[in-house]
């Protein structure tokens, strides 16, 4: 009595109402065996029971058993195994003579077991190999033919509304992971190299099956290992080479590179030349020869380069190109204070005339001022510059405290 109960409760589609037979809508591969329940006449000829996988374009029977012919109605048990990957299925039951169907079940939907990925929340880029750990349900037995399953990191973006397509960026084989209850899989740190959001997936190498599993997201920080600096407060005076510092985390690639720009005081940075990092070594030596007094600031950036091509800009240390007298940088005066900047005390000016070039930069006014040549110019407009010229003959260093403070 419960059989026939069983069988108004599970979903079933009848081709001629005398035959049936039903299953249930989803199963578990590998999780045991499943029963087929099926009611026909008495008269019904020879009879057989077929599994069928239904593709994209076609259809492949997996599975067949011939139905008892002195029984009207019983139950067909498929040992486990016989559903070996997700799908869809379906069950027929067809005349042997013929192979005409007389009833078939609903489609029934076949999933990977279950299978949870561990993985962290958080990473930096570079910093440290990450450990992803797979939590599978307790099996009951094995496929009879065997497949091959893969771990993919899969870079999504750098926000997760990104219009970025999706990037494998690399693919682990796993062995023998489906008979433990858990499993590590690591991947390399090379591997995290851009800031983004990332996603660890678990697949087969069966074409046109879902995946098994899929992580939730990994938000990777860039990391605060990455730093450049110069151990000099003014790129001038440069004697031979200018030493840039800088540091990184411990597993980048070798397509890292520190690049040097040039800041007019109008206009955008021009790009004058870069040195490749070597991992292992954290600073490299810039030849003087390189720095012009046409730009009045320089600056240093440390760029990181990803497997894919992709830039980033990470770091950046700017500093002047020149500074006066007292090691203080030689920024123009605040145009909202007007008149002439504050003079620097007698016993730093200096004693020879050559001096007076510095000063000179430092105390114009205005602000497209970028070398000496064109503060000379500019300082000779000022009406004290006849006044520093008559005295030139007398002592050089009294002569320009003189024409400084008469301007204040």
């Amino acid at each position: 009595m419960w059989i026939w109960l069983l069988l108004a409760l599970i979903p079933s589609t009848r081709v001629r109402a005398e035959y049936f037979i039903s299953a249930g809508e989803t199963f578990t591969i590998l999780s045991g065996d499943i029963e087929v329940l099926y009611g026909i006449p008495s008269s019904a000829p020879k009879l057989r029971l077929q599994l069928v996988q239904i593709g994209i374009n076609d259809e492949k029977l997996i599975a067949k058993r011939d139905v008892p012919e002195k029984f009207t109605k019983g139950r067909i048990v498929f040992p486990c195994g016989t559903f070996e990957k997700a799908g869809l299925f379906v069950f027929r039951l067809l005349t042997v003579k013929q192979d005409k169907i007389m009833a078939q079940t609903k489609t029934i939907d076949v999933r990977w077991p279950s299978v949870t990925v561990h993985v962290p929340l958080m990473v930096e880029t570079y910093s440290s190999n990450v450990i992803v750990q797979l939590y599978v349900e307790p099996l009951k037995c094995k496929p009879r033919s065997s497949f091959t399953t893969y771990v993919d990191l899969v870079y999504q973006g750098a926000v997760q509304t990104s219009w970025h397509e999706p990037t494998v960026l690399t693919s682990k084989e796993l062995t023998g992971w489906m008979w433990n209850s858990a499993f590590d899989v690591v991947l390399d740190c090379e591997f995290f190299d851009r800031a983004g959001n990332y996603t660890v997936h678990v697949r087969t190498d069966i074409p046109h099956t879902p995946e098994v599993a899929m992580s939730d997201t990994i938000l990777v920080m860039w990391s605060h290992r990455y730093s450049v600096s110069v151990a000099k407060s003014s790129v001038q005076p440069c004697d031979g080479s200018l030493s840039v510092i800088y540091h990184y985390p411990r597993c980048i690639l070798d397509q890292d590179r520190i690049r040097v720009y040039g800041k007019a005081p109008r206009g955008p940075l021009k790009y004058i030349r870069e040195s490749r990092i070597e991992n292992g070594k954290h600073s490299t030596k810039l030849s003087c020869d390189i720095f012009q007094d046409e730009f009045q600031e320089y600056c240093f950036s440390f760029v990181s380069i990803a497997r894919n091509g992709a830039v980033f800009d990470l770091k950046t240390h700017c500093l002047p190109t020149l500074t006066d007298s007292r090691g203080i940088i030689a920024n123009w005066n605040d145009p909202g204070a007007g008149g002439w900047g504050k003079v620097a005390s007698p016993h730093v000016l200096g004693m020879e005339f050559r001096s007076l070039t510095r000063v000179a930069f430092r105390l114009s006014k205005s602000s497209d001022c970028c070398g000496l040549k064109q503060c000379r110019h500019n300082l000779a407009k000022r009406k004290n510059v006849q006044l520093i010229q008559k005295r030139q003959q007398r002592s050089l260093y009294i002569g320009i405290v003189h024409a400084d403070v008469k301007k204040i």
